[in-house]
């Protein structure tokens, strides 16, 4: 099936999409896909070519073949920079997939209840924050410098990996970026989502706990949460059950 790429220019910068036309019907939904942070649009290819309906996948803003923005975003910045991509490609039936960082745009743009926006699946997704970040992360700010110097650069990942925490980027503007995003809670918007939600978690996800998925699950109305055996990736660890159970989802919810 032919796969469409290009830049759309928003407000955050040129911002690269890979689109695949829907393989059946067109009045079937779009499904929309948000990577994690620190990942791009290819996260989602085995899942893209699983999928019976049009995809969309995008390169957040600073991340994959997408522009670094030329000042700091916040979550509420990207979300005005997806909703640009929406208003551009002119859908009007889509149902939006967020892992982790993707997941808590995808909630902010939820939150807003576009009329566009016909479901919403959060997996493992990052809206809970702390306003104040863990004292072993505060420590990776102080430190992280430290292990840029060459005889240290190959502990880094270690050294994050053993604090939870992603690896800050290089750039100053996506650290700056990085920053707000894992201060900006969105717990408290949540009630706010009324679209048909899908929430799909590990049982074993170390990065967003399963009891947050609970909690977010417990906050929006109409939602309903699936545990799977799996990790924080866990439409890579169990790709065949991920994809039935969003298909399962849009076909309640049309």
């Amino acid at each position: 099936m032919k796969t469409i790429t290009k830049h759309i220019s928003t407000d955050a910068g040129d911002v690269f999409i890979s689109y695949q036309p829907c393989k059946q019907s067109s009045d079937g939904p779009t499904i929309v896909f948000l990577h994690g942070w620190g990942s791009d649009h290819r996260a989602w290819s085995q899942v893209v070519r699983s999928s019976k309906e049009a995809t969309l996948s995008i390169d957040l803003p600073g991340f994959g073949s997408s522009q670094v923005p030329d000042q700091p975003l916040t979550v509420s910045d990207v979300a005005d920079a997806l909703m640009d991509i929406i208003d551009t490609c002119e859908l009007s039936n889509v149902v939006l997939v967020g892992h982790s960082f993707g997941g808590q745009v995808a909630a902010a743009i939820a939150a807003r209840q576009p009329g566009w926006l016909h479901g919403l699946v959060l997996v493992g997704a990052a809206v809970i924050r702390e306003k104040n970040p863990p004292f072993l992360s505060r420590v990776g700010e102080k430190i992280g410098p430290v292990f840029r110097l060459p005889i240290l650069s190959k502990l880094r990942p270690l050294m994050y990996k053993m604090i939870g925490a992603d690896i800050p980027p290089e750039d100053p503007v996506m650290q700056q970026t990085m920053r707000n995003v894992l201060r900006d809670d969105q717990r408290n918007k949540l009630s706010e989502i009324k679209v048909p939600t899908q929430v799909i978690w590990g049982n074993n996800d170390q990065s967003t706990p399963l009891s947050e998925g609970e909690q977010i699950a417990d906050k929006i109305s109409r939602s309903d949460l699936v545990v799977l055996d799996g990790g924080h990736y866990i439409f890579l660890d169990q790709p065949t059950i991920f994809i039935d159970t969003i298909h399962s989802f849009i076909k309640r919810i049309s």
